[in-house]
């Protein structure tokens, strides 16, 4: 029997984290099931330009996670792990999440025309994994400055060059984006994966069209 004495410490938790993802998750339950088009619009994302506070779910969890990450590499480092092991370690965890994902958004027909390769599980995956082993890399503060700005740069560059294609163009384009769930967004009995294509066929030609 384990002596009392040589039990291992409990981790150390970080109150205010786990507040805020408690909330978060807490939140995005609630939105997931806000009762539907006749909700308040805060519990619904913005259709196009704007941003409400459902907009702020995702972001919040990408911010948790990249906070957890600090905590969880120091923890490991100090417990003897070595970098080798951590990448190793980080890399499995991406692809994992990467296939929950992509089960999850493919379920149960997983057909391959309708499968979203880039859902939110993975996003968080690809997120995980750069932000893991940047740290691992590098923990000095202004080659993480420096890439955060790249980033913002490169992500201000995207959105000015859509900018550019014009009003009916971005249109067209937003209809692309949201017609599998538009037109998709009730039960499986009600979702026709033929109807589904057909309609995302039909705005893939109005994009050409316009552009």
């Amino acid at each position: 029997m384990t002596s009392p004495l040589h039990l291992p410490e409990p981790a150390r938790r970080l109150l205010s984290l786990d507040v805020v993802r408690g909330i978060t998750i807490a939140f995005m339950i609630m939105v997931n099931n806000n009762g539907g088009s006749g909700s308040w619009r805060f519990m619904n994302h913005a259709e196009w330009n704007g941003l409400t506070a459902t907009d702020l779910v995702f972001p919040t969890f990408v911010f948790v996670m990249g906070v957890s990450v600090v905590f969880a590499i120091e923890a490991r480092l100090a417990r003897g792990a070595t970098r080798g092991q951590l990448v190793r370690h980080t890399v499995q965890r991406a692809v994992i999440l990467c296939v929950l994902g992509i089960v999850v958004n493919s379920f149960p027909f997983f057909e391959l025309d309708h499968m979203r390769f880039y859902g939110v599980l993975q996003r968080i995956a690809v997120c995980y994994l750069a932000v893991s082993l940047f740290y691992l890399w590098d923990r000095r503060a202004w080659p993480i400055a420096a890439a955060l700005v790249v980033a913002l740069v490169g992500y201000w560059y995207w959105c000015a060059g859509f900018q550019s294609l014009g009003p009916a163009c971005q249109a067209a384009t937003y209809r692309s984006w949201t017609c599998a769930r538009t037109w998709c967004r009730g039960s499986i009995a009600s979702c026709s994966p033929i109807t589904c294509t057909a309609t995302c066929r039909t705005t893939t030609c109005a994009i050409r069209k316009a552009c």
